[in-house]
């Protein structure tokens, strides 16, 4: 009921901090969703989840995965789409700064390559924050950034066999998320900032030893891949939710997608996606 009537100015933390199962659901429950710790993270926005989730039962709470990875599912087809409707497709050509003329991009200057920009021409950014932040450095953003860190483990099938499930939460540990693939596991940290100066050994070694003391197995490992993204998504605090609302003063014709720019919504895969769908739209008055 707390989440159900919250104000923007409230932290997760200040409506869960007395809960019986603040640590094994309210904290592994928000950082998965906004990767930012309960005492940092917006309670209204965990509410808007909440409501488009757990509280209309149990059909719109499945977990999704890719069978192999997202690389197939979704990328290549958005690409072929593209490809097969005349779309070209540039690679390796970052957008280093833009030129505006009465109030409209008129220029795209990539490494390289300059494109001019008709005056009825309609643009789509679809920059991260920080990349969208060179470009424009004026605007009032958040500026604190919390990493996400991924590990992946290469494993043979005679390990895959010990897992009796696909998708394992852990609770108590540094270790987070475990999706069990193929031919390898990936393990998810979530608000991993302490980790964005450790050496990957010492990481891979931190996370695999929890992956052994779930299996109750010690197993020796040699192959695998740390991915630390940085600045995965900005602190998702009621501060920086407020900024992102009042970003305005944008050239008429750019719009903006990412899952960034829906401040009614963590930054998610869902919200990156919606936000796509809305740019589509604006386009199309």
């Amino acid at each position: 009921m707390k989440f159900i009537f919250v104000n923007d100015k409230k932290k997760v933390f200040e409506l869960i901090n007395s809960s019986k199962i603040c640590k094994s659901f309210w904290e592994p429950f928000t950082l998965g969703i906004m990767n930012t710790s309960p005492d940092e993270a917006s309670a209204k926005i965990l509410s808007n989840v909440l409501k488009k989730t757990l509280f209309k039962g149990k059909e719109y709470c499945q977990i999704f995965q890719p069978k192999d990875n997202w690389n197939k599912t979704l990328i290549n087809p958005c690409l072929n789409v593209l490809l097969k409707n005349g779309v070209k497709i540039n690679f390796n050509m970052p957008l280093k700064k833009i030129k505006i003329y009465q109030n409209k991009i008129s220029e795209l200057v990539f490494q390289g390559k300059k494109k001019t920009i008709n005056s009825d021409d309609k643009i789509i950014f679809a920059l991260s924050l920080s990349g969208f932040q060179k470009i424009f450095p004026t605007a009032n953003l958040p500026e604190s950034f919390n990493s996400i860190l991924n590990i992946h483990f290469k494993v043979s099938q005679e390990i895959i066999r010990l897992f009796k499930h696909q998708i394992i939460g852990m609770i108590n540990s540094t270790s987070q998320w475990v999706f069990v693939k193929k031919n390898h596991i990936s393990v998810t940290v979530s608000n991993a900032n302490k980790f964005n100066n450790l050496p990957q050994d010492e990481i891979a070694r931190i996370i695999w030893k929890e992956v052994c003391m779930y299996l109750n197995s010690k197993i020796l490992i040699k192959e695998y891949r740390v991915v630390n993204e940085k600045k995965a998504t900005f602190v998702q605090s009621p501060k920086n939710f407020v900024l992102i609302k009042k970003l305005h003063n944008l050239p008429e014709n750019l719009v903006l997608a990412g899952d960034w720019t829906q401040y009614n919504l963590p930054c998610t895969i869902e919200s990156s996606i919606l936000s796509g769908k809305k740019a589509i739209e604006l386009l199309r008055f």
